[in-house]
C-alpha cells in the first residue's frame, strides 16, 4: 500500500512515480500520438498543390483525390464511447473488490480480538483473582447517599457571572468548555486550591495542574473601566485561558507517548515546565482535591485509601459532590497477586520500587520481575497464531512455497506500509532497476518472486511458533486448512479452560457469546479468500485488455478527423489514451488488493497492530477501580455526612426512601414497597438499639486494624 501526502493541488503526488498507474500509461499515450502524425500523413485531405478540399470536388480546375474514410466521426466515438464504458465497469468492480477486502479482513480481525478480550476477561472473574480483585458498587450501595461523584477530573468556574442555562456573559458555555462534566458552581471559591502537579516517581498523585486566580484579577481591574470594556476584556481573556488549557492539555493529556524522538522539542519543553509547576490549569483532578484538603502530609509514596478520607473532608466539601477515589494502581493491581511479602513487592509490566520507568514494551514488558499469567499468555499465543496464518494465506496459498512466521518483539515499530520503504524488501542494484522497469511496463510478480518477497516480511506471532506447531501446520494441505487447524486449536483451549473453571461463574450462555465472535470472523475470512482466490472474470478483463489497445489505434485516428492544427490534434490524443490507460492499469491493481505489488494490503503491519492490541490483555483491572469502601462509610458516619431523611416522597408514589440516621447504617433500604398494617419501621423501636450495636461493632473492627497496622509500623522499626 502506497502512503502520500496532501500538497498544493496535489503536484506533489503528481511526481510519485512508484506504483503509479499514470506513469505506465505513458508509453501506450506516446505510442498513440506516433499514430496521430502517421494518419496524418496516411489520410491527408490536400489537393496537389497542397490546399484542404474533400475528396471528388473540383477546385479551380483541380479535381480532389483526397481521402474521405468516414462520412462522419460519430461512427467511430461509438466505438470510443463503448469501450469506454466496458473499461469504467471494471474499475468499478475492482474498487468494489478492493474495499470489501479491506472491511472483511479488518472485520476479522475484530472478531478474532472480540472473542479473545471476552475470554480474557471472564478469566478474571475466577477466583484466582480474588484478592486482587477491585471493589463492586454492589457491595457498597449506601455509597448512593452520601452524594459522591467518580468524575475523574472537573473544571474550575471563573468568576463570570452565569444566566439560567450557564452561559456567562461572555459568551462561552463554561459547563462543557473543556468537554468535560462539570458541576454547576455559584462561585470559583467552591472549588479549593489544590497544589501544582508533581511525577509519581517524586511522590506526586497526578498529571492534572492547579488552577490560579489569573482570569478573576483580570476581570476586577477590567470592570472598573466600564462593562462594555469590561466584558470584552473577559472575552479576551477566556480565549486566553482556553488556548493556555488546550496547550497544557496538548501535552499532560494526551493519549500518545510523547517522551523521547517521537516529541518534538517545543512538546518536550512544555512538559519540562509543566513538571516545574509552571501551569495554571482550568481542571482540577478528583483525587488531588480530595487529599489536598487532608491535614497529614499525604504524597503517592505514603498514600494509603485508608488515610485519604478524614472526617473533616466531607465537612470541607459543604453540599458539593465528594470524589470517590482511591490510591491509582499503576500495575493493574498484579502486585497484589504477586507479592507475598510487601517489603518485596513483585508486579509484571510495572516496576514496584520505579513505578514512572517507562518499558517500550508496554503490557507486555517484565520489569516488575514476573510474567502475565500463563493462561493470558497462551490465549495471546494462539489468537495471533490464528491472525498471522489466516492472513499468510490470504497473500499466498501456493503449496511448495515459503510462507514463514516470525517471533513478534512488542514495542518495536510498526512495519512500513509501503513496501518499498522495508529496508528488508527494498531492491538494490540491477534489481531495484529491473524492478523499476517491470512496474513500468506493468508487469507483476510471479508466483516464485511473490514467494520471495513475502519470506522478506514474515507475519509475526507473539511468543513464536514452536516446531511441532509449524510441524502440523505443514501436514494441514491447503490455506483453509491450515486455518481451520489454528481455530481449533483456539476453541479448544477455550472450552477445555472453561470446563475447568478459569472463566469464572459466568453462566454459560454468556460464554457461548466467545464462538460466536470467533465464528463471525471465520465468516470474514472466508469472504475474504473468496476474492483472493476467485479472480477478477476473465471474459471481462480479456475484452478489457483488448479494447484499451484498440483505444490506441482508435483515438488517434479520431483526433485526426476532429481537428486541424497538429499540435492540439497530439495533445488530445496523448490526453485522452493516458486517462483510457490509466484507468485501466488502476482496475488491474485492485482486482486483487492481496498480491498486486505495490499496492496489495500491509497485512505485516495489520498483524503487528493486532498483536498490540492483544497484549492489552495483560493490563489488569482499571488503576482508577480500586476505593475503599468501608473507610468511605466510617468517616462519612463520623462526620455526620449522610444525615437521615425518612419518609421522603420519592417520585410522588408515595414510597418511603430510607437514608443513614445520625451517620452509618449497614442495611439501607431504598424505594421500599409502601408498608402495610402492622409493619415494624426497621429504624424504629426495637430495632434502633440493634442499629446501634451494629455501628459499634463496625467502628471497633476500624480500630482493630488500625491497631493491627501500628504494631507492623513499630515491628519494622524495631527490626532495623
Amino acid at each position: 500500500m502506497i502512503t502520500y501526502d496532501r500538497s498544493a493541488f496535489g503536484l506533489k503526488l503528481i511526481f510519485q512515480a512508484h506504483g503509479s498507474a499514470l506513469y505506465r500509461s505513458l508509453l501506450p499515450s506516446l505510442l498513440a500520438v506516433a499514430l496521430y502524425f502517421i494518419y496524418r500523413h496516411v489520410f491527408d485531405r490536400t489537393d496537389v498543390k497542397g490546399n484542404e478540399c474533400e475528396r471528388g470536388t473540383v477546385k479551380d480546375g483541380i479535381i480532389c483525390e483526397g481521402w474521405e474514410e468516414v462520412r462522419h466521426p460519430y461512427a467511430v466515438g461509438v466505438l470510443v464511447t463503448t469501450s469506454t464504458f466496458l473499461i469504467i465497469f471494471k474499475l468499478n468492480q475492482s474498487y468494489s473488490r478492493y474495499w470489501e477486502a479491506c472491511g472483511h479482513t479488518h472485520q476479522f480481525m475484530s472478531k478474532c480480538m472480540d472473542g479473545t478480550t471476552h475470554t480474557s476477561v471472564f478469566h478474571m472473574q475466577c477466583d484466582h483473582y480474588k484478592a486482587m480483585r477491585p471493589p463492586s458498587f454492589f457491595d457498597y450501595p449506601d455509597l448512593n447517599s452520601l452524594c459522591m461523584t467518580r468524575d475523574r477530573e472537573r473544571m474550575h468556574i471563573s468568576s463570570v457571572t452565569q444566566d439560567n442555562n450557564g452561559v456567562g456573559n461572555d459568551g462561552h458555555d463554561h459547563e462543557t468548555g473543556l468537554g468535560l462534566r462539570n458541576r454547576r458552581q455559584t462561585s470559583i471559591s467552591a472549588i479549593p486550591e489544590v497544589p501544582s502537579p508533581q511525577s509519581f516517581e517524586r511522590g506526586d498523585i497526578d498529571s492534572s495542574a492547579d488552577s490560579g486566580n489569573l482570569m478573576e484579577e483580570s476581570i476586577r481591574k477590567t470592570t472598573s473601566s466600564g462593562s462594555i470594556s469590561g466584558e470584552q476584556a473577559r472575552k479576551k481573556q477566556h480565549r486566553k485561558e482556553m488556548k493556555k488549557e488546550y496547550e497544557r492539555r496538548s501535552v499532560a493529556k494526551s493519549i500518545n507517548n510523547l517522551d523521547g524522538s517521537r516529541c518534538s522539542k517545543q512538546q518536550a519543553g512544555m512538559r519540562e515546565n509543566f513538571h516545574k509547576h509552571d501551569w495554571d490549569g482550568h481542571s482540577v483532578s478528583s483525587l488531588r482535591s480530595v487529599i489536598s484538603k487532608s491535614t497529614g502530609d499525604i504524597s503517592m509514596t505514603n498514600l494509603e485509601n485508608k488515610n485519604l478520607y478524614e472526617e473533616h473532608v466531607f465537612n470541607a466539601y459543604g453540599s458539593e459532590p465528594i470524589p470517590l477515589v482511591g490510591k491509582p494502581r499503576l500495575d493493574g493491581n498484579w502486585a497484589q497477586y504477586y507479592t507475598k511479602n510487601p517489603k518485596q513487592p513483585f508486579s509484571t509490566f510495572v516496576n514496584p520500587h520505579r513505578p514512572d520507568d517507562y518499558d517500550s514494551k508496554g503490557f507486555a514488558s517484565i520489569q516488575g520481575s514476573r510474567t502475565p499469567p500463563l493462561f493470558l499468555q497462551e490465549l495471546a499465543h494462539l489468537s495471533s497464531l490464528l491472525c498471522a496464518v489466516a492472513l499468510s494465506t490470504l497473500r499466498n496459498d501456493m503449496e511448495g512455497c515459503e510462507s514463514p512466521l516470525a517471533i513478534y518483539e512488542p514495542g518495536q515499530p510498526f512495519p512500513q506500509v509501503d513496501p518499498n520503504k522495508d529496508e528488508l524488501v527494498k531492491q538494490e542494484g540491477f534489481n531495484a532497476f529491473t524492478a523499476r522497469v517491470k512496474t513500468f511496463f506493468g508487469v507483476g510478480l510471479t508466483g516464485e518472486q511473490r514467494s520471495k518477497h513475502n519470506a522478506a516480511q514474515p507475519l509475526p506471532v507473539i511468543g513464536g511458533v514452536s516446531d511441532a506447531e509449524i510441524r502440523f501446520l505443514q501436514i494441514a494441505r491447503g490455506p483453509y486448512a491450515k486455518t481451520q487447524l489454528c481455530f481449533n486449536w483456539l476453541s479448544e483451549f477455550i472450552v477445555r479452560e472453561h470446563l475447568s473453571g478459569s472463566l469464572g461463574n459466568v453462566a454459560p450462555p454468556i460464554i457461548s457469546r466467545i464462538f460466536q465472535f470467533l465464528g463471525d470472523g471465520m465468516i470474514y475470512y472466508n469472504h475474504g479468500r473468496k476474492i483472493m482466490f476467485i479472480p477478477f472474470p476473465f471474459g471481462h478483463a480479456q475484452l478489457s485488455v483488448l479494447f484499451a489497445l484498440i483505444m490506441v489505434l482508435v483515438i488517434p485516428y479520431l483526433m485526426h478527423q476532429y481537428t486541424d492544427e497538429p499540435s492540439v490534434g497530439a495533445l488530445l490524443t496523448f490526453l485522452t489514451v493516458l486517462c483510457l490507460e490509466g484507468i485501466n492499469e488502476v482496475a488491474r491493481d485492485l482486482e486483487n488488493p492481496f498480491r498486486n505489488f505495490p499496492n496489495e494490503l500491509p497485512l505485516v503491519t495489520f498483524q503487528a497492530q493486532f498483536n498490540e492490541a492483544l497484549i492489552t490483555i495483560y493490563a489488569g483491572y482499571h488503576p482508577d477501580f480500586f476505593w475503599d469502601g468501608d473507610q468511605v462509610m466510617h468517616m462519612a458516619r463520623s462526620s455526620g455526612r449522610g444525615a437521615s431523611r425518612k419518609n421522603q416522597e420519592n417520585g410522588g408514589r408515595g414510597l418511603e426512601t430510607t437514608t443513614p440516621s445520625d451517620g452509618y447504617i449497614n442495611n439501607i433500604t431504598i424505594n421500599v414497597k409502601p408498608k402495610k398494617g402492622g409493619d415494624i419501621d426497621p429504624l424504629d423501636n426495637g430495632e434502633a438499639g440493634a442499629t446501634e450495636v451494629a455501628d459499634l461493632k463496625i467502628q471497633l473492627e476500624y480500630q482493630a486494624e488500625l491497631i493491627k497496622e501500628l504494631f507492623a509500623k513499630v515491628g519494622d522499626i524495631c527490626g532495623k
